[in-house]
C-alpha cells in the first residue's frame, strides 16, 4: 500500500507516525503476537541485502558496556540521558529475541528511558526488536525515532503495548525503517513520568542498505513527488 503524508512518497508496511521530505518504508505492525512481528521482520529482510547484526550475546549476562564495542562494525550504542548500558536476560519477565541477551538502558532512573544507537556511516536501512515493550503509554509521546545525518526526522514510530507484566515473547516487537535519506540515528524514547516504568531493551539490531530494486522504488518515488504538478 501506497500514500503520501505531508506531501512524502511513503510504502506502508503497518502503521506510522511522522516523517521528513524523504521516500520512507517502515515496517511496524502493533498487533501482538510472534507470527506477525516475524512477518515484519521478514518483510525488512527481503527488501535488504547484507545486513549487519548485532545481537550482544557474546557478552555475560550483566555485562556493562560502554557503547563503543561495535564501532569497528559502524555504530556506536548509548543511554542518551547519562545512564549505563549493559546486556540483560531475566526469563522471569521477559524473552530477548536471540539467547542470552538483550541491550538494556541500566541505572537511568531519574532519567528517561531511552537507548540510542549512531551509524558512523549513515545507512539506508535499520530494524531492530524492541523487547518486553508491555506498558508504553500514549500521551506520553513513547516513540522510535529514526534520523538523518543532519539529525532531522526521517519517521517516528509509536512504541507498541501489550498491557502485560510478564510478557516472555509476546511483548517482543519488530520496528524497521528503510530511507532514500540515509539514517545516521535511532533513538528510543520513553517517558519517565509514564504511570507504570518499565524497561524496553534492543535486541538483533539490523543496519545496512536496501535490495537496488526496494531502493530504486524509494528513489522513483520521490522523483515522482518533486515532479508532480503543484
Amino acid at each position: 500500500m501506497r500514500s503520501s503524508l505531508r506531501g512524502v512518497a511513503v510504502v506502508l508496511v503497518g502503521c506510522v507516525a511522522a516523517y521528513s521530505a524523504a521516500s520512507v518504508t517502515v515496517f511496524l505492525d502493533p498487533t501482538i503476537g510472534v507470527p506477525f512481528q516475524e512477518a515484519q521482520e521478514n518483510a525488512f529482510l527481503s527488501a535488504t541485502s547484507g545486513l549487519t547484526m548485532i545481537h550482544f550475546d557474546e557478552w555475560a549476562p550483566g555485562t556493562i558496556l560502554t557503547g563503543n564495542e561495535y564501532a569497528g562494525l559502524g555504530i556506536l550504542f548509548s543511554q542518551p540521558d547519562g545512564g549505563q548500558i549493559r546486556t540483560f536476560n531475566n526469563p522471569a519477565t521477559f524473552t530477548p529475541r536471540s539467547e542470552p541477551n538483550a541491550l538494556f538502558p541500566y541505572g537511568e532512573i531519574p532519567f528517561p528511558e531511552r537507548l540510542q544507537l549512531d551509524l558512523i556511516t549513515p545507512q539506508h536501512a535499520v530494524g531492530l526488536w524492541l523487547i518486553d515493550s508491555e506498558f508504553t503509554q500514549e500521551g506520553y509521546d513513547e516513540t522510535v525515532d529514526f534520523y538523518n545525518a543532519a539529525y532531522e526526522l526521517i519517521a517516528s514510530l509509536p512504541m507498541p503495548r501489550t498491557d502485560f507484566i510478564n510478557s516472555g515473547p509476546d511483548g517482543n516487537f519488530f520496528v524497521g525503517v528503510i530511507s532514500a535519506d540515509p539514517i545516521a540515528r535511532v533513538i528510543m524514547n520513553e517517558s519517565p513520568n509514564e504511570p507504570i516504568i518499565e524497561d524496553v531493551a534492543w535486541d538483533n539490531v539490523y543496519f545496512g542498505v536496501p535490495e537496488p530494486a526496494s531502493f530504486t522504488l524509494l528513489a522513483l518515488a520521490a522523483v515522482t513527488l518533486l515532479r508532480r504538478p503543484r
